[in-house]
C-alpha cells in the first residue's frame, strides 16, 4: 500500500516537472519567434503615442516629394522617440502608430508601412530590436504553431 501511495505521488511530481519542462520551452519558443509585443502595451511598456515625430519623416521615406522639407531634422526626431522607446518594444510601438496613420493622397498606406517597419535598420536610426538585432519590424506578430 505504501508503495502505491509512493509511486502515485513519483509520477505526480515527474508530471509537474515535465508541465513545468514543457510551458518554459514555449516561452522560450514564443520570445524567439518575437511574441514578446504583447507584453508591450501603450501607457505601460512605453507611452501612448510616442513617435509622433515619425510620422513626417516616414511619410519622406515612403513617398518622396511628400512630407516635412527638412527630412534630416524629422529624422533625427523620429529616431530620439523610437530610441526612448524599449527595444523590445519598438516594433509594437511602430505598428501602433502606423495603425493610426490613415492614407495620405499619393502615398499608400502600405508604402508607409514599410518605410516605417525598415526605421530600425542601420541606415535609417540603427537601433536594436527585442531579437537584439537592427533590421526591420514584422508585422502582425505569428504567435501561434503552424
Amino acid at each position: 500500500m505504501a508503495s502505491s501511495c509512493f509511486n502515485r505521488r513519483l509520477h505526480l511530481l515527474l508530471a509537474g516537472v515535465a508541465a513545468a519542462v514543457l510551458l518554459s520551452g514555449l516561452a522560450v519558443g514564443a520570445i524567439a519567434a518575437g511574441c514578446w509585443e504583447s507584453q508591450c502595451q501603450p501607457g505601460e511598456a512605453f507611452p501612448h503615442n510616442p513617435l509622433s515625430g515619425c510620422r513626417g519623416y516616414v511619410i519622406s521615406r515612403a513617398c518622396p516629394g511628400h512630407g516635412p522639407r527638412r527630412p534630416e531634422m524629422a529624422k533625427a526626431r523620429c529616431c530620439r522617440e523610437l530610441a526612448a522607446v524599449q527595444p523590445r518594444c519598438r516594433c509594437e510601438a511602430l505598428r501602433l502608430h502606423m495603425d493610426g496613420v490613415g492614407e495620405l493622397r499619393g502615398c499608400p498606406r502600405e508604402a508607409q508601412r514599410a518605410a516605417a517597419a525598415a526605421l530600425l535598420a542601420e541606415e535609417e536610426c540603427d537601433l536594436w530590436s527585442g531579437s537584439g538585432k537592427t533590421g526591420r519590424c514584422y508585422w502582425p506578430c505569428q504567435c501561434t504553431e503552424k
